[in-house]
């Protein structure tokens, strides 16, 4: 999938492909980004995650290494600050390997077919999660998900 940006700004190609590889120095990957503030005080928002839960060192190591990074590009010249953070669960779950991580977890997935399940996450592989819907255990391939959200619980 591709990195999407929140916001009618838009980095470079050879931009994003820099801050996808500082994070991967990382072990993690950049989901999303945005731009946000006024044009003088332009604040660039990360979105991160990795297989393990994204802990606050993580982030400042990317956080780190990027800083390094937008100090030589111009493209990035007007960035007042820098944020490096966890996807939220307000963010969508785009990758396979997010899923494992959920387990137990009460998931709402739509699919390509337009059906919409919601359910206790049981298990995930790399093709495919397993929902438990009120006792109704839905198989849904990966290959189907338009979209898939944790839901929160109170």
């Amino acid at each position: 999938m591709s990195t999407r940006s929140s916001s009618n700004l838009k980095l470079s190609w050879a931009t994003l492909e820099q801050l996808r590889a500082i994070c991967r120095r990382h072990n993690a990957e950049l989901l999303d980004y945005s731009f946000r503030g006024h044009v003088s005080a332009r604040i660039l928002e990360l979105f991160i995650d990795s297989v393990e839960n994204v802990s606050h060192e993580l982030c400042e190591a990317i956080s780190r290494d990027v800083e390094e990074y937008i100090e030589s590009i111009p493209e990035l010249s007007g960035i007042a600050r820098l944020d490096v953070s966890s996807p939220g669960v307000d963010r969508p779950l785009m990758y396979s390997w997010q899923y494992p991580k959920h387990i137990g977890r009460l998931i709402r997935i739509r699919t390509s077919d337009g059906e919409e399940y919601t359910g206790r996450l049981r298990s995930a592989s790399e093709t495919a999660v397993v929902l438990d819907c009120n006792g109704n255990i839905v198989t849904i391939p990966f290959s189907a998900i338009q979209t898939a959200h944790v839901v929160l619980e109170w």
